[in-house]
């Protein structure tokens, strides 16, 4: 049996509204699944982001300041809540390596990006209609074969 054909079977006895609110749930929920992976492996990474930020020679008290400024000084759930509530208001943080938002290192590389993938999103589309033309009698030496498949 097709994987097509049984994904619609599957939907087929399913309200549309009904299956449409389970596809969104499935989505949001993976979503906040990944959000909860990514924060994480930020929050439990042995690297100390606040002796990235004010280096090795700070004192003390500049340490506690920039740890309260950044929130680390807080429980996780309020961490990941903060997280949360940033991440929706667009604010990706401050990468670590540039001390630029990240948001702004990404649109800098994005159009270099769209440089390089565009020739090969072609190339590939070209390719499978290419192999798609090629082994359509094949395929319909198949559903000859076994119609009740396809």
């Amino acid at each position: 049996m097709s994987v097509v054909f049984s994904t619609r079977a599957r939907w087929r006895g399913k309200r549309p509204l009904l299956a449409l609110l389970q596809g969104l749930f499935t989505v949001a929920l993976t979503l906040l699944g990944l959000l909860l992976i990514t924060f994480a492996l930020s929050a439990l990474s042995p690297v100390d982001r606040v002796l990235q930020i004010v280096g090795d020679h700070a004192s003390q008290s500049t340490y506690d300041q920039v740890r309260h400024q950044l929130g680390l000084d807080q429980p996780l759930a309020v961490q990941f809540w903060h997280y949360l509530m940033n991440l929706a208001h667009g604010d990706l943080g401050i990468a670590s390596s540039t001390g630029q938002p990240v948001l702004q290192d990404l649109l800098s590389a994005f159009p270099a990006t769209i440089e390089l993938a565009t020739p090969w999103r072609l190339l590939s589309v070209l390719l499978s209609a290419s192999l798609r033309v090629y082994f359509a009698p094949v395929m319909s030496v198949l559903r000859w074969i076994s119609p009740c498949e396809h």
